[in-house]
């Protein structure tokens, strides 16, 4: 706990932003009496860079693929670890607003939904979530890729109607489809799952169960 003490303390100084509070009471309600969080975990708590610092280039656009609870879950764990890759590979400070930063970030918050989040604070908590949701997520079995509901079983069930709700096993994680709103139709980490996703996060790291 005193590296990772020291080490929030040096992100800290390197990064600065205008709401430390929110993010530093973020940072404690995780780390207190949990196993030492991830380089990704601490980032993604210290903040994301604003939407409109991305480039506007073809490849920072692209989006990621929530047409099923298969690609969503594939979306988000690949955006998680090319992000975690990214700052990994970077070498001294590390600048949040960098548009590849920002264009990965913005694929991981893609298979989020935040529609229930309270608005002056949407985005750092969905960011949390992703945080708790990627930790949890690496520490649980996840079925194979084909046990998953992909396009294909969805079409042979009967359509999106007939799916409405994937559940991880063993795990209290919904990936649900969204009915209403400008994220019709798309399957994302339900509201129930993202606000939860803390507390299911310090019971996994507890008692190793969700």
């Amino acid at each position: 706990m005193k590296h990772l003490a020291m080490t929030v303390r040096r992100l800290w100084n390197k990064n600065e932003m205008a709401s430390r509070s929110f993010y530093w009471r973020t940072i404690r309600r995780l780390a207190d009496s949990l196993r030492p969080l991830t380089f990704i975990t601490l980032v993604f708590c210290l903040g994301w860079a604003p939407p409109h610092l991305a480039a506007q280039g073809p490849g920072d656009i692209k989006a990621a693929d929530t047409s099923s609870p298969r690609d969503t879950l594939r979306s988000f764990i690949e955006a998680c670890n090319e992000l975690n890759e990214h700052i990994t590979s970077s070498p001294g400070y590390y600048d949040r607003a960098n548009p590849e930063h920002v264009a990965i970030a913005e694929r991981v918050l893609d298979c989020i939904d935040d529609s229930e989040l309270p608005a002056f604070a949407r985005t750092d908590r969905a960011g949390e979530a992703a945080v708790c949701l990627k930790e949890i997520l690496d520490r649980v079995a996840l079925p194979p890729w084909d046990q998953i509901p992909d396009i294909a079983e969805i079409v042979a069930a009967g359509g999106r109607e007939k799916l409405p709700v994937y559940r991880i096993p063993d795990t209290r994680i919904t990936i649900a489809l969204v009915e209403q709103g400008p994220r019709r139709l798309e399957y994302l980490f339900s509201p129930g799952t993202v606000d939860r996703a803390p507390g299911y996060f310090k019971r996994r790291s507890w008692s190793g169960s969700l």
